[in-house]
C-alpha cells in the first residue's frame, strides 16, 4: 500500500503491516537507525516509533496502527503508534522497546 511517494506499507495475508519502507528524504531520517534493536518507547501500554519530536498536525489509522504526520498533506512522517497489540505480536514488540 502506498501512503505517500516516501512511505509504503507491505502487508501480510492478514491485513496485517509487516514492513514500512521509507524512501527518499524518509529512508536519510532513518539510515541512523539501522541495525539498532531496540526502537520503540512504551507508555500506557502502547508502543511507539518516532523519528523525530515533531508535532503532529494529522493522522490516519490502518490496521491497528496510528501514523503520524507534521503536516496535513501527509508527507512528512514523523512516526507511529501501535494502538491494537491485538494484532501484532506483543511480546516482539517489548523486546524492541528501549531499555
Amino acid at each position: 500500500m502506498v501512503v505517500n511517494p516516501s512511505l509504503q506499507l507491505d502487508i501480510d495475508s492478514e491485513g496485517r503491516i509487516v514492513g514500512i519502507e521509507l524512501f527518499g528524504m524518509l529512508a536519510e531520517k532513518i539510515a541512523p537507525l539501522s541495525g539498532a534493536e531496540h526502537i520503540y518507547t512504551m507508555h500506557d501500554e502502547m508502543f511507539s516509533f518516532y523519528l523525530s519530536s515533531q508535532e503532529v498536525h494529522a493522522t490516519f489509522v490502518f490496521n491497528g496502527i496510528k501514523f503520524c504526520f507534521a503536516d496535513a498533506d501527509y508527507q512528512d512522517f514523523v512516526g507511529f503508534d501501535v494502538i491494537d497489540s491485538n494484532l501484532y505480536e506483543r511480546q516482539l514488540l517489548i523486546q524492541l522497546v528501549k531499555p
